[in-house]
């Protein structure tokens, strides 16, 4: 095999993984492994080391060949650190997650509610509440995610909507432009996206592109939770595992592994059904990017569930 990977690491402390070392060390003695590598989504929920510091642990351990991060145009600031520190020691890198989901919360008519918000009002009712307060608890849910399409309206008359393709494409080609990425992660479950992606490789980002994606980043800030982020969860009264309930809902709109996705979701020891909607969203003030954290959990919840 060219690569092993102790994956999804949480804490510092797990790079040391006795197990994992000790069966590399013979694979590899055996010529039957070339490289080990290592990634990390961050910590889960409340609890773990963030992305930066469990890879920079890695890189300090000096045993890993290869690693496999989180980095986009949205989210660089934790992956530039790894890169620094993968280039002094030549370890190999590889970008995860290299589009910005952004949170696709549907309109709320609350004349006339269809879909998702019809059983959010029929939940809340069967919890004692009147249709009215219920109504309101929604709008109230969905005032961040009106100040964010606010944000946003500019670059969208300027732009158009860009499709999930173009973006994803755009996205790739931006972390491909630094020069101590050496490659990407993508997924492809179509011979389209074969098609589509594969080009990319050696090609490079426009003046004028750059310039979309920087305009994009700061106008759709509040619509992207970054993954390897746990500022909110840690404010969680229910220490919901946040970052993990959001890059499942990008593994399910994003990258249509609705299956996979869900049954991740159903592993969770605690989801955010019962939990959000009778809560004051402590969560939403902590966020530093204005995510409506309380509607995009629910909405989660309900497209993991197919509730």
């Amino acid at each position: 095999a060219d690569a092993l990977y102790l994956h999804a690491v949480t804490r510092k402390d797990e790079v040391r993984h006795p197990g994992f070392h000790a069966a590399v060390a013979r694979l590899k003695k055996d010529g039957k492994l070339r490289f080990a590598g290592i990634s990390s989504h961050g910590p889960r929920g409340a609890e773990g080391d963030s992305m930066a510091d469990v890879l920079l642990a890695a890189v300090a351990d000096g045993r890993f060949d290869l690693m496999l991060f989180v980095y986009n145009f949205m989210n660089a600031d934790q992956g530039r650190k790894v890169l620094r520190a993968c280039r002094e020691k030549n370890i190999g890198t590889c970008a995860m997650k290299v589009t910005a989901g952004v949170i696709k919360i549907e309109p709320f008519d609350p004349e006339n509610p269809t879909g998702r918000y019809a059983r959010f009002l029929e939940r809340m009712m069967k919890r004692g509440m009147k249709k009215a307060e219920a109504v309101a608890r929604i709008q109230q849910y969905l005032e961040r995610q009106r100040e964010a399409q606010k944000k946003a309206r500019p670059f969208v008359e300027k732009y158009g909507i860009k499709t999930d393709e173009q973006l994803k494409a755009k996205s790739i080609q931006w972390v491909l432009g630094d020069d101590d990425m050496h490659t990407v992660c993508v997924s492809m479950p179509t011979f389209d996206d074969v098609e589509r992606y594969v080009p990319l490789s050696g090609s490079r980002l426009s003046a004028a592109d750059a310039d979309m994606l920087e305009r994009f980043a700061l106008s759709h800030d509040g619509a992207y939770c970054r993954h390897g982020c746990n500022r909110c969860a840690l404010e969680c009264p229910e220490r919901l595992p946040v970052n993990d309930i959001m890059r499942y809902a990008v593994y399910f709109d994003w990258q249509h592994r609705q299956k996979s996705a869900m049954q991740k979701y159903a592993r969770l020891s605690v989801v955010p059904e019962a939990s959000c909607l009778d809560c004051d969203a402590p969560c939403e003030a902590a966020c530093p990017h204005g995510v409506p954290v309380r509607a995009a959990l629910l909405q989660a919840h309900d497209m993991l569930t197919m509730a």
